[in-house]
């Protein structure tokens, strides 16, 4: 089989995208420990209208006491108040978070001399039931 490569480039398809808000779907989470050892949710969006329709944005909820607002903020837009009520399991985020619709901010940020995204602002999307069909 042979390879035609000609009209494609080394774009990474990682280049963040430009700061604004955007439409979310949530496509993927897993539990994961941070370098330092913090446990977190690393999750992955798909941006679903406009010019990056297709496009995959990351962030990690980290589940330490002061980081816990970030992720309540997240699950609160996608219409899950219920699990902040109280006491719950990642694995019980991870399920019912799959699949969801959330409008969040994405920022540009520089870390360790790359660019990346960087979401914020959470906010509930404009489909009622928070789920895409």
């Amino acid at each position: 089989m042979k390879i035609d490569f000609s009209g494609t480039d080394s774009s990474t398809g990682f280049d963040p995208i430009p700061e604004d808000r955007y439409l979310l779907e949530v496509v993927g989470m897993e539990e994961r420990v941070s370098g330092s050892g913090n446990p977190l949710i690393s999750t992955r969006f798909k941006v679903v209208e406009g010019d990056h329709e297709g496009r995959n944005v990351f962030t990690n909820f980290v589940l330490t006491p002061n980081s816990l607002w970030n992720l309540r903020g997240f699950l609160e837009a996608c219409g899950l108040e219920d699990l902040v009520s109280g006491e719950t399991d990642t694995n019980e985020v991870i399920e019912n978070a799959k699949g969801r619709a959330v409008s969040a901010y994405v920022k540009i940020r520089e870390y360790q001399g790359k660019k990346s995204n960087d979401l914020s602002g959470w906010q509930a999307s404009d489909d009622s039931d928070g789920l895409f069909a």
